[in-house]
């Protein structure tokens, strides 16, 4: 945010004023550079010695400006980061009690940044001193180069004096241009790191000619999938088949690997090795964008936009009234939107903290059932939910699931007592799959698994 907001507003400040007063500067420079030529080139050539004693401190300046503007816009981003992170987090702040110690951090952060700041504002305000004092220098010279002059009748004292105004007008933009050039150095930092942004490629590129993605795609397969966050490898060399129609439910401890395996199917991550096919086509063939609208993906944290009931539903499509109020109607969240003030034009707060957990999946799977996807992820959708908002929302999946290719993932094993096939993961490997009753009489894992919430 600060790169998209703070460096583009830097930039921008730096195209909007300082390129038109960097022509008048540089071409003022040139006609005076002209003129002295045509005066007393001698003297023009004297004064290029003079040139190392502005230069070399400017340069000493600008890299000193450079390196402290990188720390000082890498302590912005740091604040925004921690005010975003607290503000997000406030219940949990108020719950804790940690007012004092997030304000006290905050004030911390920001004493850095100002610190910073100030280093930088001092080493720009250096540069002057640094000019005047060569100002002075060279006046002098030229004081005593005047004189000599004068004394052996090269030159009158007029000419001495249309001399020294010509250089004191070239003086004056060469002045502007070295304050300018220091100024120049925390632009270049705001636009070092813009451009890093703008140079950024995606980790994953859709190809160049994408075959079309199957409207009714009849066979998800996943074949030998193996995927490592870094070092830890997470998935280890999985099959799975889902037909059309069917449901097939992940099931398992923390960690082992459900979330992961169902983040590949829309490609939010490509595998290390094995593949992903559907109708036989590798995923990797598609258009990334038409792939994903052919996905539906329900989550445990649904978060809403601040925007109207209506128009979080129809997100990303164009639907009509009539069409929203249907697909709210089958997920049973017709009834909450219309005891709403303004109905299906409420506001949502951010994230849709207005609403309760139930509610806002029934949201999610409103919308879900608008874009009406041939592929279904549901992912721990009522774990979080009271019994009430549970049986609301699974008789919403019920109808969302209807007719599509399902892949869930439940810790609730009694929501996926009837999915065509259940496969049970255990730190990333396949360790059983069969349907609810196979498992239960094959006493293994997933019984375990049921016997614990059973008993709970």
């Amino acid at each position: 945010m600060n790169r998209v907001l703070g460096d583009v507003a830097v930039v921008q400040g730096l195209a909007s004023g300082m390129v038109s007063d960097l022509i008048k500067q540089v071409t003022t420079a040139i006609v005076m550079v002209f003129i002295l030529i045509k005066m007393d080139w001698i003297a023009l050539l004297g004064l290029m010695f003079f040139f190392p004693c502005v230069f070399l401190p400017v340069r000493y300046f600008s890299k000193m400006i450079r390196r402290q503007g990188h720390r000082a816009q890498g302590g912005q981003d740091m604040l925004l980061q921690r005010l975003k992170e607290v503000l997000s987090n406030m219940r949990v702040v108020k719950a804790f009690a940690r007012e004092d110690y997030e304000s006290t951090r905050f004030r911390g952060l920001s004493h850095g940044l100002y610190s910073l700041g100030m280093k930088v504002v001092r080493i720009q305000g250096l540069s002057s001193p640094v000019m005047e004092t060569v100002g002075g220098l060279l006046l002098a010279c030229l004081a005593l180069y005047g004189t000599i002059r004068i004394k052996s009748g090269a030159m009158t004292g007029g000419e001495f004096l249309a001399f020294l105004l010509v250089i004191y007008a070239l003086y004056d933009p060469i002045r502007s241009l070295t304050k300018m050039y220091a100024d120049l150095q925390m632009s270049t930092v705001a636009l070092e790191r813009v451009f890093r942004l703008l140079d950024s490629k995606p980790t994953l590129v859709g190809p160049a000619n994408p075959t079309p993605m199957p409207e009714h795609p009849k066979l998800l397969q996943l074949e030998n999938i193996k995927f490592s966050y870094g070092k830890d490898e997470v998935l280890k060399g999985l099959d799975l088949t889902v037909r059309k129609g069917e449901t097939v439910a992940l099931v398992g401890g923390s960690g082992g690997g459900k979330t992961t395996l169902v983040n590949l199917v829309p490609r939010f991550f490509d595998p290390n090795e094995g593949r992903i096919t559907i109708d036989g086509i590798d995923i990797r063939e598609f258009d990334p964008r038409e792939l994903r609208k052919r996905i539906g993906i329900v989550t445990q944290e649904t978060l809403l936009f601040m925007d109207t009931i209506h128009d979080n539903i129809a997100y990303g499509l164009t639907a009509s009234r009539a069409q929203v109020e249907a697909a709210a109607r089958k997920a049973y969240a017709h009834d909450f939107i219309m005891a709403m003030p303004k109905g299906y034009n409420s506001p949502m707060a951010e994230t849709g903290s207005t609403l309760s957990g139930g509610q806002r999946q029934r949201i999610a799977i409103a919308r879900a059932l608008l874009q009406d996807p041939p592929i279904l992820i549901l992912d721990e959708a009522t774990s979080s939910l009271d019994t009430e908002s549970e049986r609301l929302v699974q008789q919403a999946l019920e109808n969302l699931m209807r007719n599509r290719t399902s892949i869930v993932i439940a810790h609730r094993l009694s929501t996926i007592q009837f999915a065509d096939e259940i496969i049970v993961l255990q730190n990333g490997e396949l360790v059983e799959r069969g349907t609810h009753f196979g498992l239960l009489e094959d006493n293994k894992v997933y019984k375990k698994l049921y016997d614990l919430q059973s008993f709970v």
